[in-house]
């Protein structure tokens, strides 16, 4: 019997070709709701960037929780259930670094985000992300706050190595053909979710998840039943149990029928 749900949200349950979620993935949320079945959202974004979207306030989709950038905050309506911010000699080894390698860099703290400057791979990825882009701000300044994840944007695969000898305590999880995030090794969507569901007293294989992307990859492999989406990435849907159709043509809804949760 599931118990649990686990969506992404770009490409899962927001369409970046509409710009919205389908009606058919809203009504599935309330269906869920109303079974006692537990939504969860597992996302790289930041909350403040899933209020930026043009979607509606996620607060109205009913979502039992929140597991954000990339299992890294998670969190209930009443309490932080999970949290693991990047080791401070990592993120300072990575400050050092922007003297000499100076990627335009966004950092994800609790309650805000900022970047360190902005370019045009920048500029590119927010457009994609249909967010605007964060506010600029000297990374020295905020040296005392936790960073719990670290986007570089404009840096190509081969020179991801700089980042691994800086950060030997992260993991890094590409995007986007011009963005990378980094977080603690101990961090990701399944940890996320595995700290989720020893909250709330619930095994893996009685839970589902959604995603498309690569970061979603360890959280289908997790999860009693992995969901890929239509529009997924074909080594995404290697990972799978189950490939439903895209986020526009109710690949949530037909998915949740196929396994007789709704």
């Amino acid at each position: 019997m599931i118990k649990a749900i686990f969506f992404d949200v770009d490409g899962t349950l927001f369409s970046h070709r509409t710009n919205s979620i389908s009606d058919s993935s809203k009504l599935a949320l309330k269906k869920l709701k109303q079974q006692g079945i537990k939504s969860f959202v597992a996302t790289g974004r930041h909350i403040l960037e899933l209020k930026e979207m043009p979607m509606e306030d996620v607060e109205d989709l009913e979502f039992e929780g929140f597991i954000t950038l990339n299992g890294q905050y998670c969190y209930n309506r009443n309490e932080v259930i999970y949290s693991q911010p990047i080791y401070k000699n990592d993120l300072q080894n990575f400050r050092d670094s922007l003297k000499n390698y100076a990627y335009a860099s966004c950092f994800f703290e609790k309650d805000r985000k900022y970047l360190n400057y902005c370019d045009e791979a920048v500029r590119e990825v927010y457009q994609r992300m249909a967010s605007p882009i964060p506010e600029i701000i000297n990374p020295e300044l905020t040296a005392m706050e936790p960073v719990y994840q670290i986007s570089v944007y404009g840096i190509a695969e081969t020179e991801e190595w700089r980042l691994q000898k800086l950060m030997p305590n992260c993991q890094f999880s590409r995007w986007h053909s011009l963005a990378i995030d980094v977080l603690s090794a101990q961090g990701g969507k399944a940890r996320g979710i595995e700290a989720v569901l020893s909250h709330y007293g619930i095994k893996k294989e009685e839970c589902m998840a959604f995603g498309d992307a690569m970061n979603d990859i360890e959280m289908l492999d997790y999860v009693g039943i992995g969901i890929a989406m239509g529009n997924g990435k074909e080594q995404v849907k290697s990972h799978a149990d189950y490939v439903t159709e895209d986020a526009e043509h109710d690949g949530i809804m037909n998915a949740l029928k196929n396994y007789d949760v709704l």
